[in-house]
């Protein structure tokens, strides 16, 4: 789920939905790399949509929390809009459906989520679905998912069974999946991790959100740092800059900030969550970067040393994070929710960052220390260790 930043929030997301899942049950371009087996599924559906309605079932571990997300591509005039229902078990009644999100991959502003849906056994909260046990009788064990191309202006269907959108046109589903899990421990339960001892240090082109100039109608610098760390880390997998040819060139040893807003509001643009009116769908997010070209999905890990093993086989993380300024001061600032890049360890175990949130370009690549930061991601206040991870197709 996402809510507004606070006014002194240095973040783009406040307190979120959290999964304490190890790590995604992942496709042959995301190898887990030794990680240990899931303790959650997923499932994926693949095809093309034009303006009917197709569906997948999922059979998942028992989760109280659920997150589609997908790679799906749009043409202007149409979405695709995803619905949910689910049940506690194989054979026992289903919830009715919930519309989570209508995605538009070539029209900014179309976009959105449909919060704040509340039908018997489900709860919405803009990216995130919680299961409410006691009204479905137990925690979800089954998943259908819809895909269904509408007309922009369409207005999101309530029925059961929605009859074939009239004007839309074909959609492209690449894949759709949902990340589920149970709630994450809180901070007070989280310990730290042992380090493996290795010194990683991927280096990407530094970009504080604060230096993404203005964008009308698209909110404040503070609520764009997702976008601003997907451009980060887009940008060091392709060696390019945004809309500028420049292969060839270390793009980290660029000048830090240069050309921020050109870089980066085509990706507020593309993210942005019209009735959330903010850029911090964890969903849209990893949606985007498929259209972009990439290989994006959303994951959870249980600890840092599971990032780790992703560092050392050449990945970094967009982590998203909570914490106060005594909890972590080394950033600075506080929020009560935030997207930042892990690119690496050091020796001794911290955490090296790029933090868009850092004032100034100069302080977005820093370490923080390992605790604190475990602590900030891992925790129930935080995410339940939830991350992009992001790759070249």
């Amino acid at each position: 789920m996402i809510h507004q930043p606070s006014a002194e929030s240095g973040g783009c997301m406040a307190g979120r939905a959290s999964f304490s899942a190890s790590s995604i049950r992942s496709s042959a371009q995301f190898s887990d790399h030794g990680l240990p087996h899931p303790r959650w599924e997923s499932a994926t559906l693949s095809g093309m949509v034009s303006d009917a309605v197709t569906r997948v079932r999922l059979h998942v571990a028992p989760c109280t929390q659920i997150i589609p997300f997908w790679h799906i591509d749009t043409p202007a005039g149409t979405a695709a809009e995803i619905r949910l229902r689910a049940a506690p078990e194989a054979g026992a009644g289903f919830s009715p459906w919930v519309s989570l999100a209508r995605w538009s991959s070539a029209e900014p502003g179309v976009s959105t989520t449909l919060p704040d849906q509340h039908v018997h056994g489900l709860r919405t909260d803009a990216d995130t679905v919680t299961v409410e046990t006691t009204e479905l009788g137990g925690s979800a064990r089954v998943i259908d998912l819809e895909v269904r191309a509408v007309p922009v202006a369409e207005v999101p269907v309530a029925e059961a069974n929605p009859a074939a959108a009239s004007g839309a046109e074909t959609i492209t589903v690449h894949w759709i999946d949902a990340l589920t899990g149970p709630a994450a421990p809180p901070r007070s339960e989280i310990t730290a991790s042992a380090p493996g001892g290795r010194d990683i240090d991927h280096r990407l082109p530094a970009i504080s959100q604060h230096a993404c100039g203005t964008l009308e109608g698209y909110a404040q610098a503070d609520s764009w740092c997702s976008p601003t760390a997907l451009t980060m880390v887009m940008e060091w997998l392709t060696g390019t800059r945004a809309g500028a040819d420049i292969a060839g060139t270390d793009v980290a040893d660029r000048p830090a900030n240069e050309d921020a807003p050109a870089r980066v509001q085509p990706a507020i643009l593309g993210v942005w969550d019209t009735e959330f009116a903010g850029a911090g769908n964890w969903a849209f997010n990893v949606a985007w970067a498929n259209t972009c070209g990439f290989d994006a999905r959303l994951d959870a890990l249980a600890s840092l040393r599971e990032a780790e093993e992703l560092l050392a086989a050449g990945e970094v993380l967009i982590a998203s994070v909570t914490f106060t300024t005594e909890q972590l001061p080394e950033a600075g600032y506080p929020t009560n929710g935030h997207l930042l890049i892990i690119s690496g360890v050091t020796a001794e175990g911290d955490v090296r960052v790029h933090d868009p949130g850092r004032a100034i370009a100069d302080g977005v690549r820093t370490v923080y220390p390992r605790e604190a930061f475990e602590k900030a991601w891992l925790s129930a206040e935080g995410s339940g260790g939830l991350v992009y991870r992001i790759r070249n197709r």
